[in-house]
């Protein structure tokens, strides 16, 4: 070990030659497999994450087994709990690079400009009736009656005013008999979604940008629990869809639903944050922290993180006929009119120059911690002892010279 540990073993080891060119790659080498690593173990902590969802039979029940469309029941599954999943080393750089990129055009207070504002229409309340799709009727037979019609509610995170449900066109669920041996025909998930005259908020230059941000990327809830059929009182956790790449990151989704915008907020939503909320072993039938109760004929219950959101009330039933909610519409516009999109629309992939910087920024921010330990583990440490080499190789060189020196003297 004495040799090892002298100044010759020293020398065999890191050569003077060592340049500094050789120490730069070293570094690069280092930090890129670092980085590697890491992202394998981010993509390795979120597959464990998913590992730990509930049945599906709990929380979708009998509808799992019979879901078929542009996802499996499974899929679906994860996608729910990921409303919550913040961006990070484990998502691919192409889907970080949209993600920010669409996040540039959605701001709830209004601040960035529509597209044209000849794809809305807005009316006073009391024409609501006028204003609805008129193969409304027809669309409806394929949803349980109990669904069908106008609901509205009187508060919502985002503006909600009003929606019409319909059925999905992307996921659909099939009946099965097994006794009889034969199936009924399929239809789509029951789905509450920013479908063009099917959803109503209001208008305002805020909910005007939402209701474009997310029909762009096509966002859906769909209810599965309802597909075979609704009780009361019957809970259904909800199944989210949208287009890339809020598809793996549907994290918009959240906070139009009543998340606290920012992704700092996200933790405080697993189960050791502050909100104390754990959706693997709540009651509530939420996936990820939202569920649906249908409590009664004409009522919808909210839940987000187990506790009650807000509330929706059927207004025109299947038959089109008024219910009891109809009269507060007046008392819940508090002056505003209605506002809907009247065409479908495609996003929007346009990015500024200050778009393209404030996106690679936060890109960097991303990965900023992990390049500062990648930097630190392979070039700080090895730096350290490079140095720390040279200056004992100098102390034993000025050593020896002292030591020549007095020699020679004598």
């Amino acid at each position: 070990s004495s040799n090892i540990l002298a100044p010759e073993a020293l020398k065999a080891h890191f050569p003077p030659q060592l340049s500094c060119t050789c120490m730069a790659r070293i570094c690069l080498w280092g930090s890129l497999s670092t980085l590697v690593i890491l992202a394998s173990v981010g993509c390795w902590q979120r597959r464990l994450g998913h590992a730990r969802s509930r049945r599906l039979a709990e929380t979708a029940g009998d509808v799992e087994e019979n879901v078929f469309g542009e996802s499996s029941a499974e899929e679906l599954d994860v996608r729910a709990r990921a409303m919550t999943q913040e961006p990070d080393t484990g998502t691919s750089l192409p889907a970080l690079l949209q993600y920010f990129v669409a996040l540039q055009k959605w701001d709830p207070h209004g601040q960035p400009s529509v597209r044209t504002n000849g794809l809305f229409k807005s009316f006073p309340v009391a024409e609501l009736q006028q204003n609805l799709p008129i193969n409304m009727s027809r669309d409806g037979e394929k949803l349980p009656p109990e669904m069908r019609g106008v609901w509205c509610a009187e508060t919502h995170p985002s503006e909600l005013a009003c929606f019409i449900p319909y059925t999905s066109e992307r996921e659909f669920y099939r009946e099965k008999v097994k006794a009889a041996g034969r199936d009924f025909p399929e239809h789509g998930l029951p789905c509450q979604g920013f479908k063009p005259q099917h959803m109503f908020m209001w208008d305002s230059g805020g909910t005007r940008n939402t209701l474009e941000f997310f029909a762009s990327f096509s966002l859906e809830f769909a209810f599965p629990r309802a597909a075979a059929g609704v009780t009361y009182p019957m809970a259904s956790a909800i199944w989210t869809f949208g287009r890339t790449p809020f598809d793996i990151l549907p994290y918009p989704a959240a906070v139009y639903e009543g998340l606290p915008k920012g992704h700092h907020n996200l933790v405080k939503t697993r189960a050791a944050g502050g909100l104390g909320w754990d959706p693997e072993t709540s009651d509530d039938p939420a996936i990820c922290f939202c569920s649906v109760t249908m409590l009664s004929r004409n009522v919808i219950q909210r839940n987000n993180f187990g506790k009650v959101a807000y509330m929706v009330y059927r207004v025109i039933d299947e038959n089109g006929a008024l219910t009891e909610h109809h009269p507060k519409l007046e008392q819940w516009a508090r002056g505003r009119d209605l506002v809907t999109l009247t065409e479908p629309l495609s996003p929007d992939w346009s990015c500024s120059s200050s778009c393209v910087v404030s996106v690679i920024f936060k890109i960097a921010t991303l990965f900023g911690s992990l390049l500062l330990f990648a930097t630190c583990c392979c070039c700080c440490f090895p730096g350290i002892g490079y140095f720390y080499w040279k200056k004992r190789s100098g102390e034993k060189n000025s050593f020896d010279s002292d030591s020549s020196n007095s020699e020679g003297e004598e």
